[in-house]
């Protein structure tokens, strides 16, 4: 089945009832699509807007296994996401791209994730690392992908702008990275052009009703405009903090905002183009935006 508008809508006129319907059209979204229509369910997306555009195209790219959550005791998180981290590996192809971060340690400097006493200038550092080798044994791997120690010297000649005052050695340790927008569109379209579900965006559902055990929906084609009532039997609201119009607002699960800060740079400040390390460098630039505050 073609994956374009035209058709989807095609698609979902002539269906009188879905098994599910999906609302939302972000990763979570798209991965209940794919998941569903691959076990022979016949399923409908709708995303009010356009696919992907919300907080699933504003995140780091990262495919991280939460070495965060780890100061906080997440083991079993930690495990889940590492190994998560190894089925996508698996799966993706190019979309997964295996990621080294550096981590310099420099004095004075502590985790705001960890009890003071973890801060210590003799501590932190070792400290760190045992949390890296927790890391790597959590999500089994092997030699080549474990952490490795960096010198000064080594930090220095790898990113020659990082201020080297106070810097007492680094880590590097891996993840990955993807294209979020399009993992997104991989998930979609392999439901629909694999399994033959629908997908369609720019379609906002106006209400929700309940009669036995059918939901009716209705939804609004914001391009035409042109109003649906449709029939589904059961529902899955990936919308995040959005609440549902109707009977279903109080079926949403509660969630409330997590907030968080992305860093853009302009131009390659660390001086990083052409070098054959492709390093994605988190606490490095926090301390270039702490450096700099200091100076001004």
């Amino acid at each position: 089945m073609s994956f374009s508008r035209t058709e989807q809508l095609r698609n979902l006129e002539k269906e009188e009832v879905f098994d599910l319907l999906v609302i939302g059209g972000g990763v979570v979204g798209a991965a209940s699509i794919a998941m569903a229509s691959a076990d022979d369910l016949n399923v409908l997306l709708l995303e009010k807007n356009d696919f992907a555009s919300g907080a699933s195209s504003r995140s780091t790219k990262l495919l991280h296994g939460g070495i965060r959550y780890l100061p906080q005791l997440q083991f079993g998180l930690v495990r889940e996401s590492l190994q998560e981290q190894t089925v996508l590996q698996n799966l993706l192809g190019e979309l997964y791209k295996p990621l080294q971060l550096l981590a310099p340690m420099y004095k004075n400097d502590g985790f705001a994730d960890m009890p003071k006493i973890f801060q210590n200038n003799l501590v932190a550092p070792k400290a760190f690392k045992l949390g890296l080798f927790f890391y790597d044994f959590l999500g089994s791997r092997k030699k080549n992908r474990r952490h490795k120690n960096v010198s000064v010297e080594e930090t220095s000649k790898m990113f020659p702008n990082l201020k080297r005052h106070n810097l007492k050695k680094s880590f590097i340790f891996e993840d990955a990275q993807t294209d979020d927008a399009k993992l997104v569109s991989t998930l979609l379209r392999n439901g629909v052009e694999e399994y033959g579900s629908t997908a369609i965006n720019y379609f906002e559902i106006t209400n929700i009703t309940k009669s036995e055990n059918i939901y009716q929906v209705e939804c609004l084609d914001k391009i035409s405009p042109k109003t649906f009532k449709l029939e589904v039997r059961k529902i899955i609201a990936a919308t995040g903090v959005h609440n549902l119009p109707g009977e279903y607002n109080s079926k949403s699960s509660k969630m409330t905002y997590s907030g968080g800060a992305h860093v853009i740079l302009k131009g390659d400040p660390l001086n990083l183009q052409g070098r054959p390390l492709p390093f994605y460098v988190v606490k490095l630039i926090l301390f270039m935006l702490w450096q700099n505050q200091e100076n001004q």
